[in-house]
Order: structure tokens, then sequence, then C-alpha cells
């Protein structure tokens, strides 16, 4: 059984991976396996464990108190980064996927926005914390993708992209994809939902390549200047 541990990263449960605390608002909860992982609960443990109990156990390289405070502070940060830029990266998520009511698409189903960041140690404000080093999107079928994330995390984004397709459909949302926020010790990930637009995007073709480029340096723009009234 899972016991509350003194911090609280990210719920390993692929299909949660909620960050600080539970729905709840609670704390999530560590394996007593492993003592390395958290979840929110034991929905969220047993879930996973499939997967987990491959690599569940004591581990020798395991994070040090200093280390694991650290990370903690890097994820609440990533969080905060998160939600006062949600807009911008929603609004240039729609540039990235090219959405329109015009053209339906499947890619949310295959593929996901991937935003690099790097922490910004001279910034003395959360909406600056990050500085954005690249965005792409990347195929769950890549190599470049499975080697990144590993073939398990990419067959759980796929099972769990599709549940969130058909939440989209059953409310009426355009669609919903995935978007990756990470460092290099952190990753926090979201699904993004879309109401359909009053009008129509500039371009409905995905091979636009000038529309590419204008979502991602607008999207790295806009973040790393610290705007958040997108």
């Amino acid at each position: 059984m899972p016991t509350k541990p003194k911090l609280t990263p990210l719920c390993h449960n692929p299909a949660c991976m909620r960050i600080g605390s539970n729905a709840d608002g609670e704390p999530l909860l560590k394996c007593s396996g492993c003592k390395n992982v958290f979840y929110c609960n034991r929905e969220c443990q047993a879930s996973a464990w499939k997967d987990h109990k491959k690599h569940c156990g004591p581990r020798p390289n395991a994070m040090s108190k200093k280390e694991e405070k650290a990370q903690l502070k890097e994820s609440q940060s990533l969080l905060e980064f998160y939600k006062l830029h949600k807009d911008t990266i929603a609004s240039c998520t729609l540039g990235a996927f090219c959405i329109t009511l015009d053209r339906p698409t499947t890619r949310n189903l295959r593929e996901m926005l991937v935003i690099q960041v790097v922490p910004n140690p001279a910034s003395t404000r959360p909406e600056t914390a990050f500085r954005v080093t690249d965005a792409k999107i990347m195929s769950l079928d890549s190599p470049e993708t499975i080697e990144h994330f590993g073939q398990s995390q990419c067959e759980h984004f796929r099972k769990y992209l599709v549940e969130v397709a058909k939440m989209n459909e059953r409310v009426g949302n355009i669609g919903g994809f995935m978007v990756v926020l990470e460092t290099n010790s952190i990753k926090y990930y979201e699904p993004v939902s879309f109401k359909r637009p009053p009008v129509l995007l500039p371009s409905s073709n995905p091979d636009d390549i000038p529309l590419r480029l204008t979502w991602r340096q607008s999207l790295i723009r806009t973040l790393n200047s610290g705007r958040i009234d997108f």
C-alpha cells in the first residue's frame, strides 16, 4: 500500500499525471515498494501497476532528499508556468495541428505537441521562470518519440488520447490534444480540448509550412516574453 510522503511530485499513472495533489487537494501517495513514484490514490496505483511492477523495488540511484526537494520545487514552478500560459499554448496548438471546422483531423490520436523548456534562474516572476528552447509536433509512431518517452509510455498516451477524443466528441468539442512541457529532469503532461471556434483559422492545409512556422514562432516568442494576455 502507498504511504503519505513529505514531497508530492507527479502522479505516476499515465492516465492521470496530476502534480502536487489529487483531485481532492490531498497530497499524492508514495509507492511503498520503490519509494520513488507517487499516486493520487489506490485507483491510480492499481491502474499503473501492470507496467510499474516491472520496475518497482529499491533503487540504488534513488534521489536524495535534497534532490527530491529541488525537483518538487521545479515541478511546482513548471505547473504554475503552464497555468499562466495555457491560453497561449492552446491557441498555438490550434495552429500547430491546423484545426479548422472544414477539415476534420485524426492527428490528435497519434501526435502531440512537445514544448522543451529550461529553468530561467535570473527570473523573479513565475511567468518567466522557464525559457522555451523548442516546440515541435512528435508522432507516437516515430522512433524518435519512442526512444524519448519509451514504448510503454507512448502506448499509454495513445490509449489516453482515444479516451480524450471520445469525451470531446460527446460534449461537442472540436478536439483535444496532448501537450507536454519538459525540462531535463521533469515532464508535465496536459490534454488541451477545444470548443468550436466562431471563425475558421487562416489555413486548413496541414502541409502549410508558413502556418507551422507562425505557430511555433508565436509560441516561443510569447512565452519567453512573459506575456499572459495572449
